[in-house]
This record gives C-alpha cells, structure tokens and sequence, in this order.
C-alpha cells in the first residue's frame, strides 16, 4: 500500500511528521511506503516552526491508496486557528480527534493525526500493529467513536 502525505510551506510540521512516523513504523512490518510528497516540485519544505525538510516526491493523482493532507497556516490569520473558516464552508464539524466516514477520515488538532494515522494501520493492517506502534511511542491512543 502506498500512502502520500502532502507536504507544503507553512504546514504544521507535528501533523505531517507524527503520521509519517507513525506509518513508517508500520512499514518496517507491513507491506507500506510512505512519501512527503508536494504539488508542484519543490526541494525544501518549511513548516509554520521553521522546521525544513526534503520531500520524497511530486504528488501523482492516483499512485497513492491513501492520501493523507496535514494542516496548518490558520495559526497567522485568525484567534480561533481553521475552525470558523470551515464553518463558512459549511461542513460539519465535530470535535471528535477521529472521524472515520468510510472512504475519508479526518482529525481535528495537532497530535490527533498521530491517532488517525494509527487508526489507518488498524484499520486497513492489523490492530496489534497499531498497538505495538503506540506502544513503542509510549502514546495513549484515541480511537475514532
């Protein structure tokens, strides 16, 4: 199974990075590659901390099983961070850290993408791997509800 996880400048880094490792872990025992990818070429990626990073990859619509788009860039632009902004859309919005619709799981908050990319591993490779994950990351885990 591939899985891309989209990485652009201003990013929040702990929401590319907590999954990355999270699904990279799984690969060591599971049949997974996991690329940085961005949209456009671009060699370094610097998150909202500074934090910079190469990418492994330009995203390819289709290649990936999964693909997983981390946030970030509300922090500058408003008090209250994403949640108004998407509101305005109109999308419902829970506070749920994982919501599992089926074919699109979504996270609210910074550490919860390490929670969905956990759920993915128990969801689409083995719960006692995502257990042993967790484990290994000393992380109490929350499960989609």
């Amino acid at each position: 199974m591939l899985i891309d996880i989209v990485v652009y400048d201003g990013l929040d880094e702990m929401d590319a990075l907590g999954p990355l490792e999270v699904l990279r872990s799984a690969s060591k025992q599971a049949d997974v590659s996991v690329r940085l990818v961005t949209r456009v070429p671009q060699d370094v990626v610097t998150g909202a901390c500074g934090l910079s990073f190469l990418p492994d990859a330009v995203y390819e619509p289709g290649e990936a099983e999964v693909l997983l788009v981390p946030g970030g860039g509300w922090a500058a632009r408003a008090d209250r961070s994403a949640w108004d902004d998407l509101e305005a859309t109109g999308a419902t919005l829970v506070t749920d850290r994982v919501v599992d619709d089926g074919d699109l799981v979504t996270s609210g908050g910074v550490t919860s993408g390490i929670d969905l990319a956990l759920w993915l591993v128990e969801r689409e490779l083995s719960p006692k791997l995502a257990e042993q994950i967790a484990t290994r990351m000393e992380y109490a885990r929350q499960r989609p509800s």
